[in-house]
């Protein structure tokens, strides 16, 4: 009799354990939580208003409802430069690196891609990828490996892209200012080959980075 009156008072202790520990562990996530949040909110500097251009799009589809982003869509690199120097947005994300007469601003790299650049201005299809020979400074391998269209056969390693950028369409990846003109790969439906462009985000000396990171690690969770 007497164990069995043991047993109930090391039961009823047991239990009593549990949830005081319980209540103990749920008020700190409770905590944590708030914390959390707190955090996040003091994340930013004021609302980021971010010109994307259209071959981006696709990065900022779910994010317009975000609270600490505003989004404008524009139709071209020059419209979202245009929109900086005015005042209206205080980042972009574009496609085309700055030529040497535009607004000087600093940038980031932000996903993957390439730039293909040529001697002068051109447009080509997707499917005409196939049939051109492509001159490039970064790896074949991986280069062939994000386009279908490129294989062993059709592209060039390369040392120097001045060499050859009179010669051919020059796939490479450009630090500062854009060298020569841009090529424009497209699709059937006239959208842009989305790893024929390389983002970047453009902002100006000034941008709190908190700001920067923050919408930089948007981005990369879309890529």
């Amino acid at each position: 009799m007497k164990n069995k009156k043991t047993v109930i008072i090391f039961s009823i202790t047991l239990i009593f354990l549990f949830i005081i520990a319980f209540l103990v562990l749920s008020k700190e996530n409770e905590e944590t939580k708030d914390e959390f949040i707190k955090e996040s909110s003091e994340l930013v500097i004021g609302k980021i208003k971010v010109a994307v251009s259209p071959t981006f799009y696709y990065l900022f589809q779910d994010l317009k409802e975000n609270n600490n982003i505003e989004v404008f869509e524009t139709d071209s690199t020059l419209e979202g430069l245009d929109l900086m120097e005015r005042g209206v947005v205080d980042v972009a994300v574009l496609g085309r690196p700055l030529r040497e007469e535009e607004l000087s601003l600093l940038s980031e790299v932000v996903g993957g891609g390439y730039d293909f650049i040529y001697k002068e201005e051109m447009v080509i299809s997707e499917e005409e990828m196939s049939e051109i020979v492509f001159y490039t400074d970064l790896e074949t391998e991986e280069v062939i490996n994000d386009f279908k269209q490129i294989t062993s056969r059709n592209i060039v390693k390369i040392e120097d892209i001045e060499n050859y950028i009179e010669k051919g369409i020059v796939i490479t990846s450009i630090d500062g200012l854009l060298v020569r003109e841009l090529v424009h790969v497209l699709k059937d439906d006239g959208s842009r080959v989305r790893l024929s462009r390389l983002p970047r985000v453009y902002y100006f000396e000034e941008t709190p980075r908190k700001n920067l990171d923050y919408l930089i690690d948007l981005i990369e969770d879309k890529k």
